[in-house]
Order: C-alpha cells, then structure tokens, then sequence
C-alpha cells in the first residue's frame, strides 16, 4: 500500500467538501479512515438549505469522528447538485477542485509516499482514475459495462488494480461501482477483488456503506 503515514503538515488542514447525497463519496471515508492512523482526524456532515432531507441510508456516514482536537478536518455539506463533488481548501488563496477523483489525488498527498512520487505508477493509477471519471461516474450504461469488462480483465490476471496492494485507484473505484449501483451486479474477477478489500482493515469499517 503506498500510504504509510502523514507528511509533517505545516498548518491544520480544514477541508470542506460539497456532494449530492445520491452520489456520496465514499472514497473520503476510507480515506479518513487512512488519515486517523497516524494523526487526529475530524470527520462531520453537515445539510444545506437546498435540501430538506437526505436520504435514510446517508446517515449512516454522519460524523464518524466528532474529535475537536485534531489536524485534519473534512467537513462534507450534502447539497442539491450533480455528480462532481466540490472541495475548498484555504478559500482565500485557492479555487474549487471538482470531482471525487480530484479529491482523492489532493487528499493522497497529504500522505508521505503518495502515487504520484512514482512516475510509472502515477501514470497506471491515472489511467484508472480516468476510466473510473469518464465511463462509471459520467459514463451512459455501454460505458459502464465496457470498464467493467476491463476490471474484470485486469482483475482475472491480478490483486489490485496496480501493484501487489490497494491504492487510491482501488478506493475510488470501490467508491465509483457503490455510486453507480453496479455493486450487486459485478462480473465474477471484480466481485473477487471487492472480497479481498472486504479483509483489509479500512474497508471492513466501511463495509456497511456498500449498501447504499
């Protein structure tokens, strides 16, 4: 697993996140999940105005960690909108970054030894992200079925999506099939690779969220 442990951080991060309830991204769990191993890490959801309510099975992922002491804070507001989550960070000096697969490349960084310190294994994790963007978050069903067909492909012939142990491409694409409701109708090497994350501690924690 190329995560280890945080970088020294310079100042307390206070990542704010907006998402749709029909599209949660839960990659941003398992990665809280991943932060809280090596520092204090903050975790709570909080609803917009544009909405009444969230559906029943959402609040399941509230406030997993309610610490007051800590160095990371995410903070998800669930908002009426489309697919592509937005993140702030330092709202002063910079923009918005969209999209769960964005959101998860800038949160890898705040772990020592993320992907992209590997030239090869940055451009094959990329290359999953971007299936993952294109043809499951955004994809019609014909895109859809055809990255299935190349998981399970990939799959038939490894462990993991890159390299002998799980990554960001294996958490955001865990994230992507649950989202996409593909998670009960997954080809037999991919409902294989989903069973072996099933046995890895971060994911067991999450496992109720695959029925969403």
């Amino acid at each position: 697993m190329v995560y280890l442990c945080l970088q020294s951080l310079e100042k307390f991060q206070d990542i704010v996140i907006k998402a749709n309830p029909q599209y949660p991204p839960l990659s941003l769990w398992v990665l809280w999940h991943l932060f809280s191993q090596s520092t204090a890490t903050r975790l709570v959801t909080y609803l917009h105005s544009s909405l009444k309510s969230v559906p029943k099975n959402i609040s399941q992922l509230e406030n997993i960690s309610s610490s007051d002491s800590c160095n990371i804070s995410l903070t998800v507001i669930w908002r009426d909108g489309d697919k592509d989550h937005e993140m702030m960070v330092d709202p002063i000096n910079q923009g918005v970054i969209e999209g769960e697969v964005n959101i998860a490349r800038y949160l890898s960084r705040l772990l020592s030894l993320n992907y992209e310190t590997d030239a090869i294994l940055s451009t094959q994790i990329d290359n999953w992200l971007e299936l993952v963007h294109s043809s499951i978050i955004h994809g019609n069903n014909k895109d859809r079925q055809g990255a299935l067909r190349s998981l399970n492909s990939h799959l038939g012939k490894n462990a993991f999506l890159v390299g002998d142990s799980y990554t960001i491409a294996d958490i955001v694409t865990w994230s992507s099939l649950i989202q996409a409701k593909l998670y009960q109708s997954l080809p037999a090497n991919v409902v294989t690779w989903v069973k072996s994350l099933s046995n890895i501690d971060i994911f067991q924690k999450c496992d109720k969220l695959t029925s969403l």
